[in-house]
């Protein structure tokens, strides 16, 4: 039996302790912190969210 296993990264962002590919982040960040970065960018966050580092 042949398994491939993938190296993956685990995300940069505070407190996240996901696993991705690393071509599918962006900069050490997986790909769920990015969306919740694109919905508070949206303006989806009020109130505010408080796993976002965007967030005050």
């Amino acid at each position: 039996m042949s398994v491939l296993l993938e190296e993956l990264t685990v995300c940069a962002g505070d407190g996240c302790t996901r696993r991705f590919p690393d071509d599918a982040g962006w900069e050490g960040y997986c790909p769920s912190c990015l969306a919740l970065w694109d919905d508070h960018a949206a303006g989806q966050h009020d109130p505010p969210v408080e796993v976002c580092l965007l967030c005050p």
